[in-house]
């Protein structure tokens, strides 16, 4: 027995001076191509003790799927999910919809749980406690919470830091996760976890990795411009690249619905558009999916741009590219954006470039062309 222990413990060192011997020849190379942070080091290390992906792993299955959304499974376990939307349309209350179907092993709405969430971290950055009890009434009721336990009670641990430091705010997230098993995250309010949303995004979405990398799901509210569909700063544009479902609220003002469109899915179909309103009562329920179809929101959005385009040229029979840009500034819309839609007009042959140089708006009904 202990010639056997000894013969372990050899190869034990032996293993670790092979692994000291090849740190420093990584070390070597690490600082000859200019590199010297020490922790940036570290991670290397880690990343390389991690080995390279080895695709005949057995062990490498299938991912288990969240939610069944009107017969689409959908949502893999342990991703970014991000939620999106204007002010008003139901994002905060869709994240409830969400997780009261994960963690009630319920369906809402055509949402059905695949893969439940037994322990969620919620945080809420920005909401006071009338619109957390607000947002936790609809929670319970999906999550067919009959009793009058606290959340605690039924593995919501609910966190609100409207008041607390920003510089505070990442680092007290990273050690309540650290501090339990958690199967789901969600941050209500990520912007507000920097003082920069467009230059300091960095330790936002690192924290975000940190936690997937642990098979955690991670539901994130975003928020779109006012003059498109785009996710704000470079924080929206960043979390829009890593997450791998996104999901977009809307809100029809003429028959009350609130929409939930699955908009992005790296990993399967997108799932049929779910539609839920608000009763006299405050109380939420389904709609009738026959009131809205998908293609209104589409019809809404052709009629803004062709607006957006016959309004620059009401009184310019022609524009340079520098002007349309300067008057898209005008609106509100920023160059980036800005350059988007012209290339956009462009390539959907809504304006074309005239003898002099200059950019001229199609006439419909003469040129045939359809704006939008």
């Amino acid at each position: 027995m202990l010639g056997r222990e000894l013969k372990d413990k050899n190869k034990i060192l032996e293993e670790m001076s092979v692994k000291n011997d090849r740190d420093k020849d990584v070390r070597i190379i690490f600082e000859s191509l200019g590199y010297s942070d020490p922790k940036m080091f570290e991670r290397f290390i880690k990343f390389l003790d991690k080995g390279a992906f080895n695709d005949l792993d057995k062990s490498i299955t299938s991912p288990k799927f969240r939610f069944n959304i009107l017969g689409v499974d959908c949502v893999p376990s342990g991703e970014i999910i991000g939620i999106g939307g204007k002010p008003g349309t139901g994002k905060s209350t869709t994240l409830a919809i969400f997780v009261g179907v994960l963690l009630g092993k319920t369906s809402f709405a055509g949402i059905r749980c695949l893969t439940p969430c037994k322990k969620v971290l919620w945080i809420d950055t920005e909401k006071g406690d009338y619109s957390c009890k607000q947002k936790m009434t609809i929670f319970r009721r999906i999550a067919n919470m009959v009793d009058n336990n606290p959340l605690e009670k039924h593995g919501v641990i609910f966190h609100q830091m409207r008041g607390e430091r920003l510089a505070d705010r990442i680092a007290f997230i990273d050690c309540l996760f650290a501090m339990d098993n958690y199967d789901c995250v969600v941050i209500d309010g990520i912007y507000d976890l920097t003082d920069d949303a467009n230059d300091n995004c960095a330790p936002v979405i690192e924290l975000l990795q940190r936690i997937v990398e642990k098979g955690t799901s991670v539901f994130a509210m975003l928020h779109t411009n006012k003059n498109d569909d785009n996710f704000r700063y470079a924080m929206g544009t960043e979390l829009t690249r890593i997450a791998t479902t996104i999901f977009k609220t809307d809100f029809n003002k003429n028959s009350g619905n609130h929409s939930i469109t699955h908009d992005k899915s790296n990993d399967t179909a997108l799932a049929p558009q779910v539609l839920f309103k608000f009763a006299d009562d405050g109380s939420i329920c389904v709609s009738d999916v026959s009131t809205v179809k998908v293609e209104k929101k589409k019809d809404c959005r052709t009629d803004k741009i062709a607006k957006q385009w016959q309004k620059m040229f009401a009184d310019n029979e022609s524009l340079s590219y520098k002007e349309i840009i300067d008057l898209f500034a005008k609106e509100g819309v920023k160059d980036n954006a800005a350059i988007q839609r012209f290339r956009s007009a462009k390539k959907k042959g809504y304006i074309e470039n005239n003898s002099d140089g200059k950019w001229v708006l199609k006439d419909p009904e003469k040129d045939g062309v359809k704006l939008g």
